[in-house]
């Protein structure tokens, strides 16, 4: 395990100075890794609870801020933990993401490794995650309720499986 002497942001934004990333588009993966490593693992005590989930949209004009390079090693940096982020496909249904919350997976031991309902969705482009059809499938409207984390499960029903209920989303 590396340590982080002068926090982790800082040793953050050090880690990019080597890279064309900008250093306002490594500040916002840096906060957007520690948001999905902490997961519901933190919380702030208010009714209701809040949790440190976030969208983070990185704006500039292709190829000039290195959008890509700067999503990219955040997302190499939530797969190298000790316990990695589940990542979500960045482009699917409201059914397939619903199927992949449910999924628990475990090591070669049986030792836990992802929780299901928690987790990243990371897209390099907003118009893979969200298109024209997002909006029509209801993927819109379900990201926005899985966001609030809320304290009770979320429910979706579906016309060949029936009711999916999910507890402890965080994504």
């Amino acid at each position: 395990m590396r340590k982080c002497k002068k926090g982790f942001l800082k040793s953050y934004l050090q880690y990019h100075e080597d890279t064309e990333v900008p250093e306002y588009f490594a500040l916002w993966c840096g906060v957007l890794a520690i948001s999905a490593s902490l997961g519901r693992k933190c919380v702030i005590e208010f009714r209701p609870m809040v949790y440190p989930n976030l969208y983070v949209v990185l704006v500039a004009e292709s190829g000039h801020c290195r959008k890509s390079t700067a999503i990219g090693i955040c997302e190499k940096l939530l797969l190298e933990l000790e316990t990695p982020v589940k990542l979500f496909a960045q482009k699917g249904t409201p059914v397939g993401l619903i199927q992949s919350l449910k999924e628990t997976e475990t090591d070669d031991k049986g030792n836990l490794i992802h929780h299901g309902a928690q987790g990243a969705i990371i897209a390099d482009e907003l118009s893979t995650l969200i298109d024209r059809q997002a909006y029509t499938n209801g993927m819109i409207s379900m990201l926005t309720t899985l966001w609030d984390a809320k304290d009770v499960p979320f429910t979706y029903n579906t016309a060949g499986r029936g009711k999916e209920v999910i507890k402890n989303t965080c994504v």
